[in-house]
């Protein structure tokens, strides 16, 4: 996806089928992606049986709020390679209400600890999580990540 022009995203995702699409993997989006999809998407939320969404988001850019609509349903979420951007406004928002289990690589746990209390908070509670091993681990955040989330993996680099 990376270096395509946004009418060749949009157009690509014009023709999937949006109300039956269960799963959507996406790999090197980068800004003019994002935007792509977006313009397909249009004002309602184009994406309204997608359950999962797998991207690597590496590309310097954030999730902006009209792709968060266009994903009412999602339950799992894998993000590798988060931003900063992207990891907090996970922190600050309650994005994607059903969002149940985020696979997330390459995150250090106290941002994922962050992740998790505004969840808590917010009552939109993650009940499962699963992370890569950083070569240095953070045990405290660790330890309470495990506490925190139900279902807690940790799984080996490159999941």
């Amino acid at each position: 996806m990376h270096g395509q022009s946004i009418v060749q995203i949009s157009h690509l995702f014009a023709h999937l089928p949006s109300s039956t699409l269960r799963e959507l993997s996406l790999s090197n989006a980068d800004l003019s992606f994002w935007n792509g999809l977006l313009v397909s998407m249009g004002i309602v939320p184009r994406f309204p049986s997608v359950r999962k969404l797998v991207s690597d988001v590496s590309a310097m850019t954030e999730m902006p709020d009209h792709f968060i609509w266009g994903f009412p349903s999602l339950e799992i979420l894998a993000l590798y390679n988060m931003p900063s951007l992207v990891t907090n406004k996970f922190a600050s928002e309650p994005l994607f209400p059903k969002l149940r289990t985020l696979l997330a690589k390459g995150v250090p746990y106290k941002v994922l600890c962050n992740i998790v209390d505004f969840r808590i908070e917010a009552n939109v509670m993650l009940t499962g999580l699963v992370v890569d091993s950083p070569d240095f681990i953070d045990w405290t955040s660790l330890a309470y990540l495990q506490s925190k989330v139900r279902n807690f993996r940790r799984v080996a680099p490159g999941m």
